[in-house]
């Protein structure tokens, strides 16, 4: 038994005498909106997505809140802006960097760690975001991304990090257009059913209200006192890999008819300028039908909304048609007025 104590007693000394490890120093910046948790950039919504950064002509965006957290560091960093890309494609989007200005506060932060906390233990400090809006045109709209790049002025060897915020453009909304479809010729057409303030109204609430990601319009038929439309807008979720969630191009849209009425529904898309035949209606013949179509902004420039009992009755005006559904799932539920 005595016999073993030496070699005990050295595993002992070498226990005591081992060195503590050592912490890498270590700086994140994450902010509190535009990169919603498990959507990817390129694939951002800015109306149906999470706390999302909208940036007007005429309104305020709230400011963005940015956290630095180091971690087993102790000095002096500087915060800075880079505009912009392109939130989809990568590409440089000098037109947003001048359409937009940036202002982040403070630019230089100052961190100390209290004495006796352990060098694992993070410190955080807040800083904001600030987008205003400059001159936007209909040029400017879009989803980009804004890059920080936060590195130390002391001590010299210390740790870099970089983030980002995606930002949509929503610029004035074009005029409600006019044109009727080009359709067969009739003493009856279809009605516009404007959208230029219907679709600026949502982005605006959206700005006030980010966290919302469905919308609900209640639209009066134009041509009959007898229906009405319940239009519903959300997100067409795409699962991706990684637990990712993605959403159509802005592009298309799937559109589906549901009918609460009394009577058959339908509807078909058209391109009003150019005139492209119709195609084959989508049909919620009874009660409680559901029809499904899948659109895309190359060949479809509205939607036709009719009845078994009236015909044509409404469409949707252009030109902000893709603006308020693109990329997105559009409800319509006709209903009868009594409802």
């Amino acid at each position: 038994m005595t016999r073993w104590l030496p070699t005990i007693a050295v595993l002992a000394l070498f226990v005591i005498l081992a060195p503590a490890p050592s912490w890498s120093q270590l700086l994140v910046i994450s902010s509190d909106r535009g990169s919603p948790p498990g959507a990817p950039p390129e694939s951002l919504d800015p109306l149906v997505d999470p706390n999302t950064v909208l940036v007007f002509a005429d309104a305020a965006t709230p400011d963005v809140r940015l956290n630095l957290m180091a971690i087993n560091f102790e000095g002096s960093i500087s915060l800075q802006a880079v505009c912009c890309e392109d939130a989809r494609t990568g590409a440089a989007a000098p037109g947003a960097a001048q359409a937009v200005s940036f202002d982040v506060s403070p630019q230089t932060i100052e961190f100390q760690r209290p004495v006796g906390l352990p060098p694992y233990i993070p410190v955080s400090m807040p800083a904001t975001l600030r987008l205003t809006g400059q001159g936007l045109t209909e040029s400017h709209r879009g989803t980009f991304r804004v890059k920080f790049k936060a590195y130390a002025l002391r001590p010299s060897a210390t740790p870099f990090a970089a983030g980002e915020v995606i930002f949509s453009i929503v610029p004035p909304m074009l005029p409600d257009g006019t044109a009727v479809p080009c359709l067969t010729p009739s003493d009856n057409p279809p009605v516009a059913a404007p959208l230029a303030s219907v679709a600026m109204g949502q982005f605006k609430n959206k700005n006030t209200m980010p966290e919302t990601t469905q919308y609900a319009i209640a639209m009066r038929s134009a041509k009959s006192t007898g229906y009405g439309w319940q239009i519903n807008i959300s997100k067409f979720p795409i699962p991706g890999p990684f637990g990712l969630t993605f959403g159509l191009p802005p592009d298309m849209a799937l559109i589906i008819l549901t009918n609460s009425s009394h009577s058959p529904k339908w509807l078909y898309p058209v391109d009003v300028a150019g005139c492209t035949p119709r195609v084959p209606r989508v049909v919620a013949q009874r009660t409680g039908d559901v029809s499904a179509i899948l659109i895309a902004k190359t060949t479809t420039k509205t939607v036709v909304l009719g009845s078994a009992v009236d015909n044509d009755l409404d469409f949707f005006a252009e030109p902000n048609f893709w603006t308020l559904f693109g990329g997105r799932t559009v409800t319509i539920d006709a209903i009868a007025a009594s409802q």
